[in-house]
């Protein structure tokens, strides 16, 4: 990504017309991890570590994913309120 779009991406996250969205999901991502974590030290007390790395793991790729797939779509929402903004306001 160039800069000037890494800097549009940064500025559209800071005025977002969505920051209970964004924040919503930080909360549920920390949440994710935590019960990511959690599984893994269950394992290990248990006695099968290979599976609670495995799925602990699992579970920690997925939430990431679902991070940014949720991420992108506030993006998303953003962009087009910000073009269609733009486009409104190009001819006055």
């Amino acid at each position: 990504m160039n800069a000037m779009r890494k800097q549009y991406v940064v500025q559209l996250r800071q005025n977002s017309h969505y920051p209970m969205f964004r924040r919503v999901i930080g909360f549920v991502t920390a949440i994710g991890l935590i019960a990511a974590l959690i599984v893994v030290v269950g394992a290990f007390s248990s006695g099968s570590p290979v599976i609670g790395i495995v799925s602990g793991s699992l579970i920690a790729v997925a939430v990431l994913v679902l991070k940014e797939v949720s991420e992108m779509v506030a993006d998303i929402a953003d962009a087009t309120l910000d073009g269609a903004y733009r486009s409104s306001t190009a001819g006055q």
